[in-house]
């Protein structure tokens, strides 16, 4: 089962696999050796974050409620 990622980061090949340590540790060691890449995942997960700002998650619940009720 995939877990600690979020989907769209998911959907990029960053899903680990809860019971899978050999790739949890390749994955590990290819941020270790690989600068660039590290640097890559890190400003992916910086974007994918601001998606889960607790303004932005409350301004979504907001719209959400507001729709319903004007049913």
């Amino acid at each position: 089962t995939p877990v600690g990622v979020a989907p769209d980061l998911a959907a990029q090949g960053a899903a680990l696999i809860a019971d899978d340590v050999e790739g949890l540790s390749r994955a590990v060691k290819s941020l270790l050796d690989d600068p660039a890449l590290r640097s890559k995942v890190s400003e992916a997960g910086a974007r994918a974050a601001k998606n889960y700002a607790w303004t932005q998650v409350a301004n979504e619940h907001l719209a959400l409620y507001e729709e319903v009720a004007r049913k």
